[in-house]
């Protein structure tokens, strides 16, 4: 018997500063242990090291995690247009 896996992703931004970045990670609701471990390894592992040349924040980055993906608007900079 198939299983269907509803797909659940995260969305980060990187804003790097001269002296301090910034990542928003914007995850669905209810994010579970493993989803945070997950989103953890990348962050630590991949995107703050690729920043600060260590997996460590040492000062120089914040690091927000706001639940609202489900209620971001997608609007078409050149119609106006939301989509």
């Amino acid at each position: 018997m198939a299983t269907s896996t509803k797909s659940r992703t995260a969305k980060v931004l990187v804003q790097k500063g001269k002296a301090r970045s910034v990542i928003t990670a914007f995850v669905p609701t209810k994010v579970g242990s493993r989803e945070v471990a997950a989103l953890n390894e990348v962050l630590i592992n991949k995107i703050i090291k690729d920043l600060t040349g260590c997996p460590c924040l040492s000062g120089a980055v914040d690091v927000i995690f706001r639940d609202d993906l489900a209620k971001s608007i997608n609007i078409d900079l050149a119609s106006g247009q939301i989509g």
